[in-house]
Parts: C-alpha cells; structure tokens; sequence
C-alpha cells in the first residue's frame, strides 16, 4: 500500500518567509551583484536565476528580477540585442 501525505508532510508545505530567509537571501544577492561588480556577469546571472528558482517565493525576491532586467537593459544599450533578448525571455 503505497504511503499517502499527511497535512503536516514537508512536502506539502510551503516555506515560511520568516527574517531569516529574507537575511539569506540579500547575503545571497550581495554574492551575485559582488559577481557582477567584479565584470563576472554570466556568474551573476547564473546565480540570479539559481536564487530566483530556489527562493521565488520570497517576497523580496522582485530584486533579484530588477537586477536580472537591468543587465538584460545594459546588453540592449551596448546593442547586443541577442544576449538582451535571451535574458528577458529567461525571465518570462
């Protein structure tokens, strides 16, 4: 007989967005925009969208995407319209 989840099953639980969380997450964002700031942009991306996925139910997580629109602006202003449109359909 298979096992069924019960209501306190991790599983079904959603993650609290508790202080903690939210102090995580900028230690997180201050990694990636150190990788930005140091012209590790593909890293920086990388770990954006890597905190995006794991943490998107935080919500201060709508830096992490105004970071990622930003660096998708500045590929459009240099006229790299390729790696600008790759991001903001990532991001969609």
């Amino acid at each position: 007989m298979p096992a069924v989840a019960d209501d306190r099953s991790p599983l079904l639980t959603p993650p609290v967005a508790d202080g903690h969380a939210s102090r995580a997450l900028g230690v997180l964002l201050k990694i990636a925009d150190n990788y930005r700031a140091q012209n590790a942009t593909r890293q920086a991306i990388e770990m954006y969208f890597d905190i995006l996925s794991k943490y998107g139910h935080l919500p201060d997580v709508s830096r992490v995407r105004d970071r990622l629109l930003g660096i998708a602006e500045e590929y459009e202003t240099r006229g790299d319209f390729r790696q600008a449109r790759a991001l903001c359909e990532r991001l969609l």
